[in-house]
């Protein structure tokens, strides 16, 4: 049984610990509750325990990569908003994102403004 959390809750997924610890820290500021995810596999097993308003999937992560993920996360019919997460400035011309499901990418690094207006407009579509 999944579980509703109070306020918008996103969930950040990034194999790199830094980059999750200062992702969720940014997220925070914007106003978010953020849940942080080491893996795919973490990220998919979080998803059937909580219910979250938005997935922020890292693309490269070894293991499961973020498509990987996503497709494995679609398989659930309550799968929440994704948005991919990338590195590889050159990807975000790539309509591989958009095409695999993803709503929408954030390109690394980020700016506060940046991530506020990528998660507002991923929550409203």
């Amino acid at each position: 049984m999944q579980k509703k959390l109070s306020k918008k809750n996103i969930l950040l997924v990034d194999d790199n610990l830094l980059l999750r610890e200062l992702g969720k820290d940014t997220i925070e500021s914007c106003g978010f509750k953020v849940t942080l995810a080491k893996s795919g596999l973490e990220a998919i097993d979080l998803s059937k325990k909580f219910l979250f308003d938005l997935i922020i999937l890292d693309i490269k992560m070894p293991g499961l990569n973020g498509f990987e993920t996503l497709k494995r996360l679609k398989m659930n019919p309550k799968c929440p908003r994704t948005m991919a997460l990338t590195g590889y400035n050159n990807c975000l011309k790539n309509n591989s994102f958009i095409n695999a499901g993803f709503i929408t990418v954030l390109s690394k690094p980020y700016t506060v403004n940046e991530c506020f207006t990528s998660i507002t407009q991923a929550l409203s579509i």
